[in-house]
């Protein structure tokens, strides 16, 4: 069953329920996620500026501000996180206040220095509460930007493809080859010798070699008799989709080299993730589509950085076509069988 992606709207109205609920990571990911759907509008821009922290906020606003360059929002974050920023900046500079001390006629030596402790006590009490204060009102003003009145109306929650007991793994999965049919050879007639004539030895007829070699040929056990599981071959590099017995499409497909290999065995899918991000030694790719994980990092996902499917080049994961992800996407479920064998 295929299942309907969230809208602009309902990714706004999550991203601002997950801000209001403390949970920024999640809020910066559907704020992200609307900002894709619908760059051109302003809402999105600001929830992120306002989850940012000061620097990159201002990134942020000035984008809402290219869209709208009357709003009001965006032109206070700007202003208060560069005041920010040029406060921190200049900090370590302002140890001293400006004028002198005086000491009269018969000052003497501790005298002198009384003042002097006094106006670096006094500046850097004035600093700290001009810092505090500059922090206050950027933090107040995270919270104006989930005012109701800047979003679209509230829509129904949307369920997200996600289980929270992710399903321990088996560690290796070994095929049981399936015996191959051998006819029995059907016996030759030899006719009575005669000294004229020697009967010509009739050749044994072999099978034909299967098309499909190396992939399973029947459905494992634990999979129902109409339920839809994945096959992953890493000697040949295919992606088999079935439905029970039958085979829906095969994919040519991209997976782990010898030093990050892809690992064998039985696992199902623990969450559907329609883009993500991942990071690893060496590479950081933003805005994964079509992401199935099924055990710990690896997972099956739409590829945009390479076109080199049927040769091993990933960090582990089964790097698929976009488009054709897609479709693996929308009828894969959460708990789907992944069986990933040579």
């Amino acid at each position: 069953m295929s299942q309907t992606r969230p809208s602009y709207q309902q990714a706004v109205t999550h991203a601002l329920k997950a801000r209001e609920a403390g949970d920024i990571v999640t809020a910066r990911r559907w704020a992200g996620y609307a900002a894709r759907l619908a760059p051109d509008q302003e809402t999105p821009w600001l929830i992120l500026g306002a989850i940012s922290k000061p620097r990159a906020s201002l990134a942020y606003y000035q984008q809402a501000l290219n869209i709208n360059p009357n709003n009001r929002i965006a032109r206070i974050g700007i202003q208060r996180a560069e005041k920010y920023l040029g406060q921190t900046a200049t900090a370590p500079a302002k140890k001293h206040l400006s004028g002198k001390f005086i000491p009269t006629a018969n000052s003497t030596d501790f005298v002198r220095r009384r003042p002097a402790l006094l106006v670096w006590l006094t500046a850097a009490s004035v600093l700290a509460i001009a810092a505090f204060a500059v922090w206050g009102s950027f933090a107040s003003l995270q919270n104006i930007v989930a005012s109701a009145h800047l979003l679209p109306s509230p829509t129904p929650p949307l369920r997200l493809a996600v289980r929270g007991n992710q399903l321990t793994p088996t560690p290796t999965f070994t095929p049981t080859p399936t015996p191959t049919f051998t006819p029995t050879p059907t016996p030759t007639f030899t006719p009575t010798p005669t000294p004229t004539s020697t009967p010509e030895p009739t050749a044994t007829e072999r099978p034909p070699a299967p098309d499909t070699a190396g992939n399973l040929t029947s459905r494992p056990s634990q999979i129902g008799r109409d339920e839809f599981w994945i096959e992953v071959n890493l000697s040949s590099q295919q992606l088999i989709a079935h439905r029970g017995e039958k085979v829906l499409k095969s994919f040519t497909v991209s997976t782990g080299t010898w030093v990050t290999p892809t690992v064998v065995g039985e696992y199902q899918i623990y969450v559907k993730l329609f883009s993500t991000n991942m990071a690893g030694p060496g590479y950081y790719l933003p805005d994964v589509p079509f992401t199935m994980y099924f055990y710990e990092g690896y997972g099956i996902h739409g590829t945009y950085w390479h076109n080199n499917f049927g040769t091993p080049m990933s960090h582990g994961c089964v790097n698929m076509r976009t488009s054709e992800a897609g479709w693996v996407f929308d009828l894969a479920n959460v708990g789907t069988w992944v069986i990933i064998h040579y």
